[in-house]
C-alpha cells in the first residue's frame, strides 16, 4: 500500500501531460489495483480462502501493470514537454531572426524615417509560423506604415512608441485566430515580448532621426549665420560706394529740374528719375539695417502709449481703404525696458504690411497683453487671407518678399530687433481667416543685452 501512495503522488505531478483518454485509463488501473491489493476488499468480495490464496498470486502482475501505466503516463508528459521546448526553440529563433533584420534596417545609413519604417513592417510578420497571415502596423506620428489592408486581421498585442519620455506611436500585430501548438499563454507571452522589443528598437530609430534633424537644422543656422555676416560686409561696401554717388546724382537731377520752365514735360521726367533715387536710397538703408542694426538704448516704455501713437500714425493710411483699427491694451502691461525707437519701428512695419494685406471695409486688430509675470505681447491681427502655413518662417527670411514692390527686408530687420531685446517673433494664419504677428518682450531685459551695448 506504502508503494502505491507514493506512485499516486508521482503520478498527480505529471497528469496534466496526458491526454483525457491516458488519464480514464490510469485511473480505471489504478483503482482497480486498489481494490485488488486490499486485503480487507478482498476477504470481503472472496471469503473462500482457497480462491483468495488464487487471486493474490496476481498482485506482482497487477503491480507491474499499474507501473507500466505511470511509466507510459511519464513519457507522455516528457514527450508533450520536449514537443514544446522544440516549438518555442523554433519561435524564438524566428523572433531573434526577424529582431536581427530589423535592426541591420535600423542600422542603414541616408534612409529616410519612411523608408526604415515601412522595411520594419515588411520584417515584422517573418517572426510568426505563418507570415502571410500576420499583419503589422507601425504608427508614428499620425503617419501609418505596414500591411494593414487585410480583412482577416484581428489585433491582438500592441506596444507603445516613447522617445525621451514622450509617446510617438504604437506597434501593433496581429492575425487570423490560426492554430498553433505553443502554448497561448506562452503565445502571449512571446509575441508580447517582441512588439515590446520592436517599440524599443523604432523609438531609437525616431530618436536617431530627430537628432538627425536637430544637427541638419543647426547646420542651417550656421550657414545663415554666414550668410549674415557675408551681407554685413556687402553692406558696407554698398553703403561707401553707391549711396554718396546716388546723393551726387539726385542734388544733379533737381537742379536740372528747377532750370526747367514749370510747363515743360521733362519736369516730370526729372521727378520720376528722383523718386526711382529715392527708392534706391530707402533699399540701401534698410539693408544697412539689417546687416548691422543700431545700438539698443534701453529705457522705460510705456507699452500702450507707444502703441496708441503708431496706431494714430497710421489712422489717415487706414482711413483711405476705410479700415477699423481696434485697440485693446491690458492696463497690466505697464512700463517695459526696450529701445522705443526700434520696437516703434517694428511694430510699424507689420501694421503697415496689415493695411496693405486687409481688403477694403476691413479690420485690424492691436492688442496688447502680459501672458506672464515677467513677458509682454503685442499682436496685430488682419482680416485678410490667412497667411499659408508654409511661409510662416519664410517670410523672416532676408529678401523673401510676397509683394511685387517689396524689398524682403522689413520682417527680417523685426526678427532681429525683436531678438536683440530678448524677445521672439512668430506669425499665424487662423482657418476662420486672417492672420496675426505676435510679438512677446521681455519686461527688463537680460544683462547680456546691456553688456553687448556697452562694448559697441
Amino acid at each position: 500500500m506504502n508503494i502505491l501512495r507514493l506512485l499516486w503522488s508521482r503520478f498527480v505531478l505529471f497528469e496534466r501531460g496526458l491526454t483525457p483518454l491516458q488519464i480514464c485509463i490510469v485511473y480505471v488501473v489504478l483503482g482497480s489495483a486498489w481494490i485488488l491489493f486490499s486485503d480487507r476488499a478482498l476477504l470481503a468480495l472472496v471469503p473462500e480462502p482457497s480462491l483468495w490464496a488464487r487471486l493474490s498470486t496476481y498482485k506482482g502482475f497487477f503491480f507491474i501493470l499499474i507501473s507500466a501505466g505511470l511509466l507510459y503516463g511519464l513519457i507522455s508528459r516528457l514527450t508533450y514537454q520536449l514537443r514544446q521546448s522544440e516549438v518555442s526553440l523554433a519561435e524564438r529563433v524566428r523572433q531573434l531572426s526577424c529582431l536581427y533584420e530589423i535592426s541591420n534596417a535600423a542600422l542603414v545609413p541616408n534612409r529616410s524615417l519612411d523608408e526604415t519604417l515601412t522595411q520594419i513592417a515588411d520584417h515584422l510578420p517573418t517572426a510568426f509560423p505563418k507570415p502571410k497571415q500576420v499583419c503589422a502596423r507601425i504608427t508614428v506620428d499620425g503617419r501609418e506604415y505596414g500591411n494593414t489592408a487585410s480583412a482577416d486581421c484581428h489585433w491582438r498585442q500592441s506596444a507603445g512608441v516613447t522617445v525621451r519620455a514622450q509617446p510617438r506611436g504604437t506597434v501593433e500585430i496581429g492575425g487570423a485566430d490560426e492554430p498553433t501548438s505553443l502554448h497561448p499563454q506562452a503565445r502571449q507571452h512571446a509575441d508580447r515580448g517582441l512588439i515590446e522589443a520592436v517599440a524599443r528598437e523604432i523609438a531609437s530609430v525616431v530618436e536617431r532621426h530627430d537628432v538627425r534633424l536637430s544637427e541638419r537644422r543647426l547646420h542651417e543656422q550656421l550657414a545663415h549665420a554666414d550668410r549674415l555676416a557675408s551681407i554685413g560686409m556687402m553692406a558696407a561696401s554698398i553703403a561707401h560706394e553707391v549711396n554718396n554717388p546716388l546723393t551726387t546724382m539726385k542734388a544733379l537731377i533737381h537742379a536740372l529740374r528747377d532750370e526747367r520752365p514749370t510747363d515743360d514735360p521733362r519736369r516730370n521726367d526729372y521727378t520720376i528719375v528722383l523718386d526711382e533715387i529715392d527708392k534706391l536710397k530707402t533699399l540701401i538703408l534698410r539693408f544697412m539695417q539689417f546687416a548691422r542694426p543700431g545700438q539698443l538704448r534701453l529705457a522705460p516704455m510705456n507699452l500702450a502709449d507707444t502703441l496708441g501713437r503708431i496706431a494714430d500714425l497710421i489712422g489717415p493710411q487706414a482711413q483711405t481703404k476705410n479700415l477699423t483699427i481696434e485697440r485693446r491694451f491690458d492696463p497690466g502691461c505697464g512700463q517695459v525696458r526696450a529701445d522705443g525707437t526700434q520696437i516703434g519701428q517694428v511694430i510699424l512695419n507689420i501694421l503697415l504690411n496689415a493695411i496693405d494685406e486687409t481688403p477694403d471695409d476691413g479690420t485690424i486688430r492691436l492688442t496688447a497683453d502680459a501672458p506672464g509675470r515677467d513677458t509682454v505681447r503685442v499682436s496685430i491681427w488682419n482680416s485678410g487671407v490667412a497667411l499659408p502655413a508654409d511661409l510662416r518662417e519664410q517670410i523672416f527670411e532676408p529678401f523673401f518678399t510676397t509683394k511685387a514692390a517689396g524689398t524682403g527686408l522689413g520682417l527680417s530687420i523685426a526678427r532681429i530687433i525683436v531678438e536683440k531685446h530678448g524677445g521672439h517673433i512668430r506669425a499665424e494664419g487662423h482657418a476662420s481667416g486672417g492672420t496675426s504677428f505676435y510679438i512677446t518682450l521681455p519686461k527688463s531685459p537680460g544683462e547680456s543685452i546691456d553688456a553687448d551695448n556697452s562694448g559697441r
